[in-house]
């Protein structure tokens, strides 16, 4: 950390490292505070970025291009963090619209929080339909159709499995 001389009252100086940027004595603990373009927020190991001490937890928040939304500097690449509404789901700004985008599990698909339960959606090839994920590969299925089950040798049957299972196709009524 930077050397911070005596008496400052509750705001101390540091003298080198951290530029003109003020040290917080108490509340930011061992942090630096940026006086200018950060407003009162403390920074700390995220580059460029500003780190909001309560609020998004020890996450670092872009101050533009994410709006309000926090940032997580490891995890989610460069993309954008709701901290509310999609739990601890990454968010994608652009491409996916006002999705949910998951990590892990749907590779680089999105997600739609309500309407496929807990399924992936794939938000090209499939248009508004959703993607299961186990048991008939990569096929589309529609959760807002009616339904009935043939077997996958049935004449009506499409040539790929569009079901739940590997052995069972859907098709709408």
């Amino acid at each position: 950390m930077c050397w911070v001389k005596t008496g400052c009252g509750s705001m101390c100086w540091v003298k080198t490292g951290c530029g003109s940027m003020c040290w917080v004595k108490t509340g930011c603990g061992s942090m630096c505070w940026v006086k200018t373009g950060c407003g009162s927020m403390c920074w700390t190991g995220c580059g460029s970025m500003c780190w909001v001490k309560t609020g998004c937890g020890s996450m670092c928040w872009v101050k533009t291009g994410c709006g309000s939304m926090c940032w997580v500097k490891t995890g989610c690449g460069s993309m954008c963090w709701v901290k509310t509404g999609c739990g601890s789901m990454c968010w994608v700004k652009t491409g996916c619209g006002s999705m949910c985008w998951v990590k892990t599990g749907c590779g680089s698909m999105c997600w739609v929080k309500t309407g496929c339960g807990s399924m992936c959606w794939v938000k090209t090839g499939c248009g508004s339909m959703c993607w299961v994920k186990t048991g008939c590969g990569s096929m589309c299925w529609n959760p807002f159709s009616q339904f009935i089950a043939l077997p996958e040798t049935h004449p009506m049957c499409p040539p790929v499995c569009i079901g739940l299972t590997k052995h069972t196709c859907f098709i709408c009524k």
